[in-house]
């Protein structure tokens, strides 16, 4: 067979993106603080660009005043929170999200309350308890929940106990460090490692590469929360119920209003230019003209996503975590006749404001498992019920991981014990064994 050369004509689709394209692409997927970054940088760039924030607008409209020159307009670097982020704040955030029972609630943050720098339980159990006249069982309760917090050792009372919560943490902890750490912690700082080896029937060796594994955990888990500046998170909208109808309302403040110079809006504006200075004017109106149909178009396709999503998760917010409903991009997608991927970036770093609490959209976006009646019950309700077993329990006798599986089936909740071990370690919720209070 001889091949010959030949012309032939054939069609083909391909979507080539433009400028106008990933700059819409990029805006929607911003967050609103790196939207306005964005926006004071253009601004800055393009002399036709105007923005006005929707703060400002906002107070504007309110007060009904007609002297708006004289008001000192906002910057950005005045709407940034000055205060600096502590663990004390991080761990209460936690607390609010981590299905905690409301009457624990005020125990665990006073615990938290009295942490040290190092994250460290500054007072005994017995002094907080009497200062709150709760009981001792109350009060070691409300120390599972602090100590199953991040970063990770937070709330011990010892240096035994900080390193034991970090090693029960760690799927790939080496396998003598719990033992060493509860039988041999003082021998280990000794340097006695021959004796260690000796009594546990290992090589020194083992000894080592465990003792190497040790000093990488964190003895002061409070430690790095002492300079790191605080985030503020600003909802993209609040949902709000009103005739018995959920509404939604969007954040004004993260849709700045952007607009072309009012000097390109006059008459004859660039009738006394030539052509390069018309071309020269052309290159900045064309970008303005474009970010202002990007910023337009964000802002419709967050409200149509934002409607949609609340309109599938009317149960959540009418009975809260145990009533989310399984959710996938793909839902939202036809409901609002966008492709997924636009649904992905609409959702990512955007926040709700509900009757629930602030979550990020992208929290109501979970997996489902079926139940025995061939319903679904979502991944984050079914972490609420392993938390309520594990408050319930016995601490002498804690849960294993296959007994919740055997209570959750109880309940028509199909799921594995790796299922349930994967769901407890990202709640931060250590093993039955150091659960364990004797």
């Amino acid at each position: 067979m001889q091949l010959q050369p030949a012309l032939t004509q054939q069609q083909q689709i391909q979507l080539h993106m433009t400028p106008q394209m990933l700059q819409s692409m990029n805006v929607l997927q911003m967050s609103s603080a790196d939207l306005l970054n964005y926006l004071e940088e253009q601004a800055a760039e393009n002399p036709f660009l105007e923005v006005a924030y929707g703060f400002d607008s906002y107070k504007q409209r309110k007060a009904g005043s007609k002297g708006q020159d004289q008001q000192r307009e906002k910057t950005l670097l005045e709407l940034v929170d000055p205060r600096q982020e502590t663990l004390e704040a991080v761990l209460l955030s936690q607390l609010r999200v981590n299905g905690i029972p409301p009457e624990d609630y005020p125990l665990a943050a006073f615990l938290v309350g009295n942490l040290n720098e190092d994250g460290w339980l500054s007072i005994t159990l017995e002094e907080a308890g009497r200062q709150l006249r709760e009981p001792m069982e109350k009060m070691q309760r409300a120390l599972v929940w602090v100590q199953s917090l991040e970063p990770a050792g937070v709330g011990a009372r010892t240096l035994q106990e900080c390193l034991a919560i970090q090693i029960g943490r760690d799927p790939n902890a080496d396998p003598w460090a719990a033992v060493i750490v509860g039988d041999y912690l003082q021998e280990l700082a000794e340097g006695k490692l021959r004796r260690i080896a000796e009594n546990l029937g290992i090589s020194v060796e083992q000894v080592e590469a465990s003792l190497a594994y040790i000093r990488s955990l964190q003895p002061r888990p409070g430690s790095a929360y002492h300079h790191e500046s605080q985030s503020y998170i600003e909802p993209d909208a609040t949902v709000l119920k009103r005739n018995g109808i959920y509404v939604t309302i969007m954040n004004e403040a993260n849709f700045p209003q952007v607009s072309l110079h009012p000097l390109y809006g006059q008459p004859h504006f660039d009738s006394g230019y030539n052509q390069e200075a018309k071309a020269f004017l052309k290159q900045y109106i064309q970008p303005a003209q474009w970010l202002i149909r990007s910023l337009e178009q964000r802002r419709l396709t967050l409200q149509r996503v934002i409607e949609a999503i609340v309109e599938e998760q009317v149960d959540f917010l009418e009975e809260g975590i145990d009533a989310l409903k399984p959710m996938v991009l793909r839902t939202v997608a036809q409901k609002v006749e966008l492709h997924e991927s636009t649904v992905s970036r609409a959702v990512a770093h955007k926040y709700i404001h509900t009757p629930r609490g602030t979550f990020a959209l992208k929290y109501f976006f979970t997996n489902g498992l079926m139940n025995s009646d061939g319903t679904l019950t979502s991944a984050a309700a079914i972490k609420v019920k392993i938390a309520r077993l594990i408050e319930q329990e016995s601490k002498d006798s804690p849960l294993s991981d296959q007994n919740i599986a055997d209570k959750l089936a109880e309940q028509g909740v199909q799921v594995s014990r790796r299922t349930v071990m994967k769901y407890r370690e990202e709640m931060n919720i250590v093993s039955s064994r150091y659960r364990r209070v004797n």
